[in-house]
């Protein structure tokens, strides 16, 4: 445990045993290349001072604060030796547990949050620790690291003995067995030794007497091995014929797979479709986009998109003007086609579409955000479709594979893991990647490694129409 026992605790008989300490610290999203702050500014961006990484030397974005509850021993350490009495930042997103932190630091750009160091080795955090006025958590020479806490277990006053000796039985001797070697009387070894004697010997002996058999005998032999030789080709024939099955075989498999992909696709499409619809009809994401206040909204937002493992969340105002962002990727400047579907959203109109994006295809639903009255802004809600979500639609098989192209034929993603013993990314047939970007669905041979793969192209559908091509092979 990370802190001494309550005094209710205490009085219960428990007893707090400190084994170590363990430092808390601040820590950035992996997109952010700051590496240290002096401690005025680290109090500054939790208490809303600062809301721009670009104030100490980041990038042009607003900081995505990340905070622990009040009763969270890292918060009152925090607050003890950083930030004291003063709130944090009003657009801060509370997390309950360790886990939460991590996997919002993992799944949020531009955020700053505050867990324990151990997280990052033992849990492996996705996140960027910082130092604090020229004080490194991973320097564990350095004492005057200003963030530590106690760590250690607390212990309860035993059971009287008399209690637990009664719920104990005895195991009978009849239950216990182990092992046990076999010595043979010499006899009988002697015994042994001689049947494998005898089996040695048969070989032989059965040779001799093959040697002795008449002519006739050999004769008939000599009259048998056409028929043998006949039977040999017809059975050549079956293995072709059972060659030419499997490849239907293997066809029809590769086409029960784009069926099951384009399944997924789908179910994919309807989570988003549900998550964007309740988002939208939140009253207090309704009550923010009205107002514009992206204070309010941000959180909101921040905590959609960690709970329900999104990789983006906007929401943009009539003007079309960006209230509040949430990803988990850096998209850079935003691709031509998200611009249009916020134009959708705002007329009312409710759309998905595939998008490009520097990190691969984001699917991405638009709905409009409105009261009863009228129409207030619009919501994006989209999920990258990258290695790890290949992965799950291919239920983290390595056999078949499944990869995705983008709009000019380049590989974008890939469901292997690249591990010793998975065969490498294979390069695009451009003539079978031309027929199913016309949507046809075609298979054929590809060599990978100087091995041969059956492989098969179709279109990836969305919304029902037919959009990107992806491939698997076997």
């Amino acid at each position: 445990m990370a802190r001494k026992p309550t005094s209710e605790e205490t009085s219960a008989g428990m007893a707090f045993v400190a084994l170590g300490t363990d430092r808390i610290v601040l820590a950035t999203s992996l997109d952010v290349s700051i590496k240290s702050l002096t401690g005025q500014q680290a109090k500054d961006i939790l208490t809303g001072k600062i809301t721009n990484w670009s104030a100490v030397g980041g990038p042009d974005a607003t900081i995505n604060v990340l905070v622990r509850e009040e009763t969270e021993s890292a918060t009152q350490i925090l607050r003890d030796k950083l930030v004291g009495k003063d709130a944090f930042v009003g657009g801060a997103l509370v997390l309950t547990s360790a886990g939460d932190m991590n996997a919002a630091l993992a799944k949020t750009t531009n955020a700053l949050g505050f867990l324990s160091y151990t997280s990052i080795f033992v849990d492996q955090a996705k996140a960027r620790p910082l130092a604090i006025d020229g004080h490194a958590p991973a320097d564990l020479n350095d004492s005057s690291y200003p963030f530590t806490r106690q760590i250690g277990v607390g212990i309860c006053r035993p059971t009287p003995k008399s209690s637990l000796s009664s719920t104990i039985s005895p195991v009978p001797k009849s239950r216990l067995c182990w092992p046990r070697r076999v010595l043979l009387p010499p006899s009988e070894r002697a015994a042994v030794r001689g049947n494998r004697m005898s089996k040695q010997g048969s070989s032989s002996f059965i040779g001799r007497q093959l040697g002795n058999l008449p002519l006739s005998v050999k004769l008939l032999f000599l009259a048998l091995g056409p028929l043998a030789l006949t039977l040999a080709v017809t059975l050549a024939l079956i293995i072709v014929s059972l060659n030419r099955l499997e490849n239907r075989t293997s066809t029809a498999r590769l086409q029960e797979e784009v069926r099951i992909v384009n399944q997924q696709v789908a179910h994919l499409e309807v989570t988003l479709d549900d998550l964007a619809n309740t988002l939208a009809a939140d009253p207090a994401l309704l009550d923010a986009v009205q107002r514009g206040d992206q204070t309010a909204l941000q959180p909101i937002l921040l905590s959609a998109n960690v709970r329900s493992d999104l990789s983006h969340l906007q929401a943009v105002n009539l003007q079309g003007q960006t209230l509040a962002l949430a990803q988990s990727f850096v998209m850079g400047k935003a691709p031509a086609q998200l611009e249009r579907l916020h134009s959708l959203g705002l007329l009312g109109i409710q759309a998905v579409e595939l998008i490009p994006t520097s990190q691969g295809w984001l699917l991405t639903v638009v709905r409009p955000v409105k009261t009863r009255e009228e129409l207030v802004g619009a919501l994006t809600v989209g999920r990258l479709v990258d290695a790890t979500i290949l992965s799950e639609w291919n239920f983290g098989r390595t056999d078949p594979l499944l990869t995705i192209y983008d709009a000019q034929g380049a590989l974008q993603s890939f469901s292997g893991t690249g591990e010793p013993g998975q065969p490498a990314r294979p390069a695009v047939n451009q003539t079978f990647w031309a027929q199913a970007q016309s949507g046809q669905e075609v298979s054929g041979y590809t060599q990978i490694e100087g091995r041969q793969y059956r492989i098969a192209y179709a279109p990836l559908k969305v919304a029902g129409k037919r959009q990107r091509c992806t491939a698997w092979r076997s």
